[in-house]
């Protein structure tokens, strides 16, 4: 068999292991960029299995959605094991954070060694891995920076990085700490795919525009009273200040809509107006002044700067190491020290200079041309024939 005939037999199996649609969220909206782009490169099918919906085949039979995983359970785990087993596809690709099995930290332990399992198969084994536990303030993401918790991460990634043919990473200062900590040598990283690469930018420089946007999934580390408590101080300075809060609970932070209702609801200038449909997101745009992104810790590469990049909008976000990757990357962000006193100082800069605005959108939307979908997928194919063929 020639090579052309191994590329050709390789691209004819694949499965894919991910959250998906109609589950919402960023790993979910990541898979489904990732896969469309995939299945106009492939000619065989891809066979997704994932945690929602029903068993299905999408209109140009290049997708098949098989529903097996449901959160914090073992049962589920094990029946993903066995499908694994009796798949004929030669590769597997995991689609993985640290909780993507659910709160449960047993379930996720466990989860987690199922690529090594599918690697005892006999299958080529690639992972992307969104988040790392050692750059990932715990107790901010609501678990306890105790010994248990240590350990377990470590040794359930250990055991995976040493198992797989390929670790992809979405943070380039991932890889270091990975080969560093780890001793592991097949770790390579590569960029987010970014949206609405195909279409003009709607951010628009309207003169007095002073609402703000916040979006994204609602989590203990996102720092939204920060927010208020600026735009708070800059009400009597420019009062139609207002603040959009789109968005839903993280699947393993239910509680925090509570939070974010509540912050709402005593403020008058905040609206909370819970998850917006894809296609309503360039309107939504058209009527910001910039997004802000107030994290205390990331958990990964920011899926909403790559999500909104392409229409042109500008960011104001904490000084955390994966921000600062992007804004060295390009990205159109504005680093601020996570308290109110400086959300203060740079909301009113911002309000006021059109001109910092302008250049944050025009790099905003360079920096997503440069990595759009059909980009991404092309850099995964050149893995999949480099590590697993």
């Amino acid at each position: 068999m020639n090579v052309h005939q191994r590329n050709e037999q390789f691209l004819k199996n694949l499965t894919f292991v991910s959250v998906y649609p109609p589950d919402k969220g960023g790993l979910s909206e990541y898979a489904e960029a990732l896969l469309g782009e995939l299945s106009k490169k492939v000619d065989g099918k891809i066979i997704i299995i994932t945690n929602s919906g029903k068993n299905q085949v999408d209109n140009n039979k290049k997708l098949e959605v098989i529903p097996v995983l449901k959160p914090n359970s073992f049962f589920s785990i094990l029946k993903l094991a066995l499908k694994l087993g009796f798949l004929k596809s030669k590769v597997i690709h995991f689609n993985l954070h640290m909780s993507i099995f659910g709160k449960s930290r047993l379930v996720n332990f466990f989860g987690l060694l199922v690529p090594a399992y599918a690697k005892l198969l006999g299958k080529k084994v690639v992972v992307t891995l969104h988040g790392i536990p050692e750059t990932i303030k715990l107790e901010k993401v609501g678990l306890k920076n105790n010994f248990i918790n240590k350990v377990g991460f470590t040794l359930a990634l250990k055991i995976l990085l040493k198992s797989v043919n390929v670790t992809i990473v979405l943070v380039k200062k991932y890889v270091e700490i990975l080969r560093k900590k780890y001793g592991v040598k097949n770790v390579v990283w590569v960029p987010h795919g970014a949206w609405w690469t195909n279409q003009q930018p709607t951010w628009q420089n309207n003169n007095g525009n002073n609402t703000v946007l916040f979006m994204g999934y609602f989590g203990p580390y996102k720092e939204i009273e920060m927010v208020v408590s600026a735009l708070k101080n800059l009400k009597n300075k420019y009062p139609n200040v207002r603040l959009i809060i789109a968005g839903m609970p993280h699947p393993n932070y239910p509680e925090e809509a509570k939070r974010i209702i509540g912050l709402a609801s005593k403020a008058d200038f905040v609206d909370y107006i819970g998850y917006v449909p894809q296609n309503q997101i360039p309107k939504l745009i058209s009527k910001i002044r910039f997004v802000v992104l107030p994290y205390s810790t990331s958990t990964g590469t920011s899926g909403i700067v790559h999500f909104l990049s392409g229409l042109g909008v500008p960011f104001i976000t904490t000084n955390t190491p994966e921000f600062l990757e992007l804004k060295h990357q390009g990205a159109g962000i504005y680093l601020v020290k996570p308290t109110a006193k400086e959300f203060t100082k740079i909301f009113d800069k911002a309000f006021q200079d059109n001109h910092l605005m302008e250049n944050l959108a025009e790099k905003s939307r360079s920096f997503a041309l440069g990595r759009n979908w059909g980009k991404v997928a092309e850099i995964h194919l050149d893995i999949y024939k480099k590590y697993c063929i």
